[in-house]
């Protein structure tokens, strides 16, 4: 099952350039993150990942996690797991320094700080994304109008 699948997108997702890779291993350490958070091993998705981690006995700050996800951020990352990320080389920047951020939290030295990165990630990602691609397919188009 390719990463995009486990936060809900399409399942026959088919990788088309560097953006989409960059994007790919952020969610592939996203993931893990979300596991290791919730001391869950290896879920067939998100959601499945979330309902085993509600039977637990988890703090209240986890609860409140869960309930945000369930609220917000599962939407939120389907929105950025179905998206055909462009190359452009200030969101590769983007990507990579998010997935730079969350790695160096994958200690769990301060669960808080894995949780906040998790949030923000889900929050703020998505629109830079969205902004990027629209960006690109006005240029896109900009230079098709530029030939005509």
């Amino acid at each position: 099952m390719h990463i995009r699948a486990w936060f809900g997108a399409m399942q026959d997702y088919e990788s088309r350039g560097q953006g989409d890779e960059s994007l790919d291993r952020l969610l592939r350490l996203y993931a893990q993150a979300i596991m290791r958070y919730f001391t869950i091993i290896n879920t067939i998705n998100m959601k499945v990942t979330l309902n085993a981690a509600s039977s637990l006995g988890l703090s209240v700050e986890q609860h409140k996690l869960i309930e945000w996800f369930d609220n917000k951020g599962i939407s939120q990352l389907k929105l950025l797991a179905e998206a055909t990320i462009p190359n452009d080389e200030q969101l590769l920047a983007i990507i990579d320094y998010e997935r730079f951020i969350l790695q160096q939290e994958m200690a769990f030295d301060y669960p808080e700080d894995v949780r906040a990165t998790c949030i923000h990630i889900a929050t703020e990602l998505p629109q830079v994304v969205y902004n990027a691609i629209e960006s690109a397919v006005a240029l896109e188009e900009g230079y098709i109008e530029g030939i005509s």
